[in-house]
């Protein structure tokens, strides 16, 4: 009688950590290579040019594979997440005094909104997550730069508030993690529809969301504004478990939670945002051609960033308003100054990422 046909130890392994992973496509290390198998690898060859191969398995056909040198992963990754997938690295861990491989695990989980790498990055602009959760025909949103520490939480708003989709405009994310509920609103389902390369993952609200915010920013959800607004405290909570679950790290850069609210900036409607080109073009989506292309005479990747946060989020406070523009006039009034200003921070690098990627250095 014929033996049943069996994956091979090896393949074994790859298909049990596949199972944890079936949304990424799993990049297996195998030696010098990082290697991909069935369904990823046809995708992975076709949307990155490479070559699709076979492997011995175990099984009457071989798998289909390919695979990319491991030292110079990062930019395969960042071609695939470009194209809104979703990647997950599985190394081979040593033992540190034999220098024998004892087993493999994912160290890595790369998705459209929890890229860090500085080089997968514009430097010129931030890359947003959101988090987007409903209750009782409410809806909040928290947004986190996880490159940058960056965190704002907006206030609650009923599903047919138009100030939902604008918000959404401003922060142009390239990733919404929503609840199954979040999901199904006509707001999210038509942002997406909108919006070109942001991408949609299902998540669910973490039981213990609220503890695990306050143990993140060290302060008590009542200290944070959020003593009344259970919704906000669950979403923000819930962000973050996602992004813990992902990066396998403590995330100690994000310490910061900023409030922002319905009248904390100028609401404009996502339609007229897109035909005043205030930070990209309607036609190209570029830079160049918009406000944004005429004023960004900035030195440094914080500044350009920083420019534009203003310009997507008008003040409508008239101290602050004020106070912007005195900052402006004295620069403008002082030449000398300003020039020599200029010179010193074209040297200066982006530190808000490096500062980051330090972090992720030290525990990964």
């Amino acid at each position: 009688m014929a033996k049943t046909p069996q994956l091979s130890p090896m393949m074994q392994q790859y298909v049990e950590m596949k199972k944890q992973y079936k949304d990424y496509i799993l990049m297996y290390r195998l030696g010098d290579f990082y290697e991909m198998f069935f369904d990823d690898a046809v995708i992975a060859s076709k949307e990155l040019d490479i070559v699709l191969t076979g492997k011995d398995c175990g099984l009457d056909e071989r798998a289909p594979m390919c695979g990319i040198p491991y030292h110079s992963v990062d930019g395969y990754i960042s071609r695939l997440v470009q194209h809104g997938y979703k990647v997950s690295v599985c190394e081979q861990i040593k033992d540190p005094v034999t220098n024998d491989v004892t087993h493999r695990e994912v160290v890595r989980m790369i998705t459209p909104g929890t890229v860090t790498d500085p080089e997968m990055l514009d430097e010129s602009k931030n890359n947003y997550i959101v988090g987007a959760f409903c209750e009782k025909g409410r809806l909040c949103l928290c947004f986190v730069d996880i490159s940058t520490g960056d965190m704002f939480l907006s206030g609650s708003y009923k599903l047919s508030d138009p100030t939902i989709i604008n918000e959404l405009g401003k922060y142009s994310p390239r990733e919404i993690y929503a609840s199954p509920e979040a999901c199904e609103t006509e707001t999210i389902k038509n942002y997406i529809a909108s919006s070109a390369g942001c991408m949609l993952t299902r998540g669910e609200t973490c039981p213990n969301a609220k503890e695990l915010l306050e143990k993140q920013m060290g302060q008590t959800v009542g200290k944070l504004g959020l003593a009344d607004n259970t919704l906000a405290a669950e979403t923000a909570g819930s962000l973050l478990k996602y992004l813990f679950d992902t990066q396998l790290c403590s995330l100690d850069h994000i310490k910061k939670l900023t409030l922002t609210g319905e009248y904390a900036y100028m609401q404009i409607d996502l339609s007229t945002w897109r035909n005043l080109e205030i930070v990209e073009t309607m036609r190209f989506k570029e830079k160049k051609g918009s406000l944004l292309g005429v004023l960004d005479k900035t030195q440094t990747a914080m500044g350009a960033r920083l420019l534009r946060n203003f310009l997507e989020k008008p003040l409508t406070n008239v101290d602050e308003i004020n106070g912007r523009q005195g900052a402006v006039r004295d620069f403008y009034e002082n030449n000398i100054e300003r020039s020599e200003l200029r010179d010193l921070l074209s040297g200066i690098r982006d530190i808000d990422r490096l500062l980051t990627k330090v972090v992720y250095g030290s525990v990964n």
